[in-house]
């Protein structure tokens, strides 16, 4: 038989729909963002696999300086490795590089959105990025080397997932760079442009990167034998053109839980607190109930269904614009930085128990507590309404106030658990607000500090030591060290610099010392005169320096280490350098150059990184003002309906109504406006922290420089919301009826 007091549901369901409809409506909105995202987190994860599987990618790949004669390609089988040429041009026509390959037939394939792959010399395929940025389409005509072909395809490459034109650089380079794909005979006839002799390989039998970095290391001595030099050389893991998705993806999942499990906390206290009024105004009833035998488990199970029932709907709609349209929006997010395949979208049973059933088990456990909480007393204490703790405690008479003062107080101190999820509320909200804005500020300040704190105009990284008047030689090795926080292995970069470096100058090095870049020091909590272990993870060795001193260098994680020490270290001979500085462009033979670096640049890319991910402002602004409205909604129109009776009580003594809303809306408009000054300071020390624990995850440091202003935001907008939630409460007031707040319930 059905518990007769369940039939109670739908007249508190209807009575009190407004709180439940808001609840509702924020909980399925952070249901919908938290899931939209594990979708596609989950499903870009799965194309990027399982593109590299079906597309056969690169296991690594060598570059020599001149192309192998078949006898030196063989031995690539010698080592039960599978080979392909992938040979590119590269030149630049108005600050736009084109890389253009021959189509690829077996290793490193392409997956096409349209088209297919270029058929005729007249017909090319472009990267998606790129055309889709300059609005080319399969039939275009796109003109290359004084040349018209015919756009045959719109692709993606395994080998280039993140849009980098070397793998070092520090971003992604998604409107300046253009990877393209023509037939074999085409490519061939191209004249312009050096040309770069890549072999891509893959591994016949399963080999870790330590083997593969010896296999490759016995084909650079296989090849000096035909008087051939290796150029330059990685295995896939180390290559940031294919790992960079992976590690990006999977560095955003615990900045994504904590916020959601943040979020899910604050709704399970408004809750809780709604749950408390309930039985607050309801005490004869269950009073009564308990004396006919009702039992306190089946009450608490009463008041557990509608908020079960509230957010498990909000859970099951909430997935619906997930799956429908919040799912585009991140797709969107990492489709315009990514070159990633056709994305193959999949129902994914973690993201459906983090943001559906994890919700659930988090109000259930916390309202539990609080249920069982306010529903031990005895049923004599639930008829009389004597559901405080008595405590021998001395009264407040607070005799020198006003009695209007007094009545305020007592208001304070009769909501004070509702102020205190109120409070909570707004610190979240204001966080999200501050993070939302600061976002474009905070890369416009460090894209300002690249230029600003380079010492040099040109970095050249180099494939083999060549010559060039006017640079400065280094010497540069990637190696990585561990954090624990983010349980990842980071990349740093070692600069090998003369002892009378003229962009470095007084150091003055002695032989196991080194200047950091300032980010080393504060990403791994370390200090002058510590020492720093680094490893390198081929050679499975670790090198440690004493931190001599400290710079502002942010193009990238930088250790500088006298050049003799570093060639000593690595088993380099010693003169051995693979870099220049310089303050003017130096003659290169570009074939011999992995990167070129330059604050313009390194700029124009941040620049572009802002664009991509700004769209998370409007979302991040939208998401603060639904908590900030729904948090302050629920809670000040708990407050007063919790006073029904004494607001009734009042009106028969003969206060006015503006009296009445004195007492209650002027107690909520103060502590709303203290806990905003509150937050002030909260929201300094709290922001920062956050939001360095947001960008951890990238090889760099970046410098978290939020403005002043933006800590002050959440206060007008905050009142802006609470003054609209006001006049409601201020119209509930003025409508309320005393009748029938003066009616003792009885059942």
């Amino acid at each position: 038989m059905r518990n007769p007091i369940h039939k109670r549901l739908k007249r508190d369901l209807w009575h009190n729909k407004g709180r439940y409809i808001a609840i509702f409506l924020i909980t399925a909105a952070m249901i919908a963002i938290i899931s939209g995202f594990f979708i596609i987190q989950k499903s870009v994860l799965h194309t990027f696999d399982e593109a590299m599987a079906d597309n056969r990618a690169e296991d690594g790949q060598l570059t020599t300086a001149v192309q192998l004669p078949d006898e030196a390609e063989k031995k690539f089988a010698d080592y039960d490795l599978t080979v392909a040429r992938l040979f590119y041009r590269n030149w630049e026509v108005d600050k736009t590089m084109f890389r253009i390959y021959a189509d690829r037939k077996t290793i490193n394939r392409a997956g096409y959105y349209e088209g297919g792959a270029p058929q005729r010399d007249d017909e090319i395929a472009l990267e998606r990025i790129y055309a889709k940025a300059h609005g080319y389409a399969v039939g275009d005509t796109f003109r290359l080397a004084d040349k018209d072909y015919r756009v045959s395809g719109i692709m993606a490459l395994p080998d280039y997932s993140a849009i980098l034109r070397n793998r070092n650089d520090a971003l992604m380079d998604t409107d300046t760079f253009c990877l393209a794909l023509v037939t074999q005979s085409a490519f061939d006839t191209l004249s312009k442009g050096t040309i770069s002799y890549t072999y891509a390989f893959e591994t016949d039998v399963p080999r870790s990167d330590k083997e593969l970095n010896e296999v490759m290391d016995d084909l650079r001595t296989e090849f000096a034998a035909f008087q051939i030099p290796v150029v330059d050389g990685t295995v896939q893991s180390a290559n940031q053109c294919m790992s960079y998705v992976m590690d990006d993806m999977k560095g955003d999942v615990p900045m994504m839980v904590v916020f959601f499990i943040i979020n899910i906390l604050v709704i399970a206290f408004v809750y809780g607190v709604i749950s408390k009024s309930m039985i607050e105004d309801e005490a004869p009833v269950i009073g009564t109930m308990l004396a006919m035998g009702v039992k306190r488990r089946e009450l608490i199970m009463h008041y557990l269904r509608l908020p079960v029932a509230v957010t498990l709907a909000a859970g099951i709609i909430g997935n619906i614009p997930a799956y429908t349209f919040i799912k585009d929006f991140y797709k969107n997010l990492y489709y315009s930085s990514f070159s990633l395949f056709p994305l193959k979208t999949e129902v994914d049973v973690e993201a459906f128990l983090m943001t559906t059933v994890l919700p659930l088990v988090l109000i259930i456990l916390i309202n539990l507590l609080m249920l069982a909480s306010k529903l031990r007393f005895t049923p004599i204490r639930f008829l009389r309404k004597d559901l405080k703790r008595h405590r021998k405690r001395q009264a407040h008479e607070w005799k020198r106030l006003s009695f209007m003062r007094r009545y305020r107080l007592r208001v304070f101190v009769a909501n004070r658990a509702s102020y205190l999820v109120m409070f909570m509320g707004i610190f979240l909200a204001g966080m999200l607000l501050i993070f939302g804005t600061s976002f474009k500020p905070l890369m416009r300040s460090y894209a300002d500090k690249v230029k600003t704190n380079v010492p040099y105009e040109h970095q050249y990284l180099l494939r083999m030591p060549v010559e060039a008047a006017g640079g400065e030689r280094f010497t540069t090795v990637s190696v990585q060290k561990h954090h624990a926080l983010m349980d990842a292995d980071f990349n740093l970069q070692i600069f090998g610099i003369e002892p009378d470096s003229r962009y470095y100058p007084n150091y003055n090095l002695k032989d196991n010392e080194a200047y950091v870049s300032e980010g080393i020091l504060k990403k791994y909590g370390l200090k002058i005169g510590d020492e720093l272990t680094v490893r390198d993870r081929f050679k499975e060795k670790n090198y440690t320096y004493v931190i001599r001193g400290t710079n502002d260098y942010l193009a990238s994680m930088g250790v500088f280490v006298r050049r003799e020490r570093v060639n000593e270290d690595f088993g380099f001979e010693k003169d051995y350098f693979n870099g220049y500085f310089s303050d003017k462009e130096l003659t290169i033979d570009e074939n011999l150059i992995l990167t070129e670096i330059d604050s313009r640049h390194l700029s124009e890319l941040i620049e572009q990184f802002i664009d991509t991910f700004g769209d998370i402002t409007p979302a991040m602004i939208g998401l603060s003002s639904i908590v900030f409205t729904v948090v302050i909604y629920i809670l000040s129109k708990v407050i007063i309906e919790r006073a029904a009776q004494s607001i009734g009580y009042l009106k028969v003594f003969g206060y006015r109504r503006r009296e009445i809303a004195g007492i209650y809306v002027r107690t909520t408009t103060h502590m709303i406006c203290l806990m905003l000054l509150i937050c002030v300071p909260l929201w300094f020390l709290s922001v920062r922290p956050m939001m360095e624990f947001s960008v951890m995850k990238l090889n760099s440091y970046v410098p978290i420089d939020v403005p002043d202003y933006l800590h002050l935001l959440p206060i007008p907008a905050g009142l802006c919301i609470y003054f609209i939630v006001r006049f409601f409460n201020i119209r509930k007031i003025y409508r309320g009826d005393m009748v029938e707040a003066l009616k003792d319930y009885t059942g």
